[in-house]
């Protein structure tokens, strides 16, 4: 079946955090990855299914939007910080990982999702 899946980032400069989700909510897998694109594309190469990805906005945010919207169904910039529903959200969390907030914010609000910047920072 061709499920679709959601990818939560926590995007750092060395490294990124993934938790990956099906469209329950169940969380399905949890990696750690090197902030290098052949290393991300590789990884989303090996996750099969419609895929809709989310990370805050940040330094690298352009940079992986532009690496990642060729490669998947839905690319979600978000801005937390000023997102009304984040508390909200939490609450709803067991675990309360971004990965897990990030999926709400896809699944759920889908406004949420910021503007790219022109120039951006590219990781090593």
């Amino acid at each position: 079946m061709n499920e679709a899946k959601y990818i939560g980032l926590d995007v750092h400069q060395a490294t990124i955090s993934v938790a990956i989700l099906d469209s329950a909510g169940k969380l399905v897998m949890e990696a750690i990855l090197e902030t290098k694109a052949e290393t991300i594309l590789q990884f989303i190469r090996g996750v099969r299914g419609s895929l809709h990805v989310t990370f805050e906005e940040g330094t690298c945010a352009a940079w992986l939007h532009d690496l990642l919207k060729s490669h998947v169904a839905q690319v979600l910039v978000c801005d937390l910080i000023h997102f009304f529903v984040v508390a909200t959200l939490e609450k709803e969390c067991s675990r309360c990982a971004e990965g897990i907030t990030l999926w709400l914010c896809i699944r759920n609000c889908e406004s949420a999702s910021v503007y790219i910047r022109k120039q951006y920072v590219t990781p090593n």
